[in-house]
């Protein structure tokens, strides 16, 4: 850059002497345009020295190299949750489901979503006597409370024996507020119904009255889980 502005200078110099020695002859003109050329050339050079040798193009912007971007990859599959808690919960099959015949003017297999469900494991240094939850609907904030999966059969979490350190318990809640369905009766939701009412949406749950803890649940986890539990079955009918 220094010499550059060296080089600039001395023909700028150059550029006016050569103007002067023109102009005190009559008949040599042509120096003074060999004077402007070489301030013209002076110019450019300096300009040169000025602009940024390399400007990030559009392909290093899209490959995130591009100053002050970042480049994210949504996950889609369904999340196992790691984060440190008195449970270690499993969401592999967040979703309970079925697939029969419920409308005889739809070819089967239809398909229907009517549980959350988890199961975790106590990760924690202490026997679990109380757990307390419930899954709200991020968009509406309406809540279905949680249930404990004893032996198959939905209960109230009041009936939670104690989980000692390592022992595995399971809970669930159905997507409807009419309890009297929650006996394993209801035929639940169509896929696209629920996605559209009730997803995204946020499990909550505390363990002995602690802090409440949240796993989010988005749409694309939720339509994720929901086809490949209809690739299954299909593969199963073939």
């Amino acid at each position: 850059m220094n010499i550059l502005l060296i080089f600039s200078g001395i023909a700028v110099a150059i550029a006016a002497m050569l103007g002067i020695f023109a102009h005190s002859r009559s008949g040599a003109i042509w120096f003074t345009w060999g004077g402007v050329v070489l301030a013209i050339t002076a110019a450019f050079v300096w300009f040169q020295g000025t602009v940024p040798s390399e400007i990030p193009t559009q392909k290093a912007m899209a490959n995130g190299s591009f100053p002050g971007t970042e480049k994210s990859i949504a996950a889609i599959s369904p999340p196992i949750a790691t984060a440190p808690g008195e449970i270690g919960w499993n969401f592999s099959s967040f979703l309970g489901m079925t697939a029969g015949a419920y409308d005889a003017d739809v070819p089967a297999p239809q398909f229907r979503v009517q549980t959350f469900q988890a199961f975790g494991r106590n990760t924690w240094s202490s026997t679990i006597t109380k757990i307390e939850g419930y899954v709200e609907i991020d968009r509406t904030g309406e809540r279905f409370p949680l249930l404990l999966n004893k032996d198959g059969t939905p209960v109230d979490l009041g009936q939670l024996p104690p989980v000692e350190i390592d022992e595995r318990t399971a809970i669930l809640c159905y997507f409807t507020q009419d309890r009297s369905k929650w006996d394993g009766s209801w035929q639940g939701i169509e896929p696209n119904i629920f996605l559209n009412r009730y997803t995204p949406f946020t499990f909550v749950v505390s363990v002995n009255g602690g802090e409440e803890r949240r796993y989010p649940f988005s749409t694309e986890n939720c339509k994720a889980l929901i086809q490949s539990f209809k690739d299954n079955v299909r593969r199963s009918r073939n």
